[in-house]
């Protein structure tokens, strides 16, 4: 399938900040089926060094989707 060239060049404007919430991270690793503990235990995170939950890698397309809905 090729591209679609009508994107190429496209732009948007800058979007409000997305706070990122535990609850938006556990419900996203669920959908998707991410079971890792880091994704829904927030000491299991932390035992692994980090500060909070881990969102999965694909979490950026919520950020991404929101950014291009009018």
């Amino acid at each position: 399938m090729p591209l679609d060239q009508s994107f190429v060049g496209r732009t948007w404007p800058p979007s409000e900040p997305y706070l990122v919430g535990r609850e938006k991270i556990r419900e996203f690793a669920t959908a998707i089926g991410a079971d890792d503990p880091v994704h829904h235990d927030p000491a299991a995170a932390r035992a692994l060094g980090h500060p909070d939950l881990v969102a999965p890698p694909t979490f950026a397309i919520v950020v991404a989707q929101q950014g291009t809905q009018a």
